[in-house]
């Protein structure tokens, strides 16, 4: 297409503290090749998140708080080919890998017999499926922006 009709690619970049010390910080790119035949997306975040536990199940008790702080990872990739226009159709890859950084030295989560207490990472050829995206440009604010809709 001509140069004044490709959609510009983007990266975000963003970091997040709040008043409990929590961190998350992502980064989203949002790239077209090739006069946009190939469309490259993706989410990679980290979150270094305080919070609390306080067991399993709706009668536990309100004094078994636990404060605990997991450090998560969490990423997708999409890789995608236009076959028509404004439809891509591609695979998207997933990781998700979580570790609790801070236990409670006496609690449960510490003890090991909660599951997924020790962390673990999510990544297996089961997670990659087709991914058809249908890109809408919008006339009305400016030809450029775009809204995604991700099957």
């Amino acid at each position: 297409g001509k140069s004044g009709d490709v959609r510009p690619s983007n990266i975000k970049f963003s970091v997040t503290y709040t008043q409990r010390k929590q961190n998350i910080i992502s980064f989203i790119p949002e790239v077209y090749l090739k006069d946009e035949n190939y469309f490259y997306s993706g989410f990679y975040t980290y979150y270094k998140y305080p919070d609390k536990f306080w067991g399993i199940g709706n009668k536990t008790a309100v004094d078994a708080e636990e404060v605990f702080e997991p450090n998560l990872f969490r990423t997708f990739s999409n890789f995608q080919k236009r076959f028509f226009p404004g439809f891509y159709f591609g695979l998207r890859y997933q990781y998700e890998s979580i570790s609790l950084r801070e236990t409670e030295e006496n609690g449960v989560l510490r003890s090991g017999s909660i599951l997924g207490s020790e962390g673990g990472t999510a990544s297996a050829a089961c997670v990659f499926w087709v991914l058809v995206t249908w890109l809408i440009k919008l006339q009305i604010l400016s030809r450029l922006n775009s809204n995604t809709i991700s099957v």
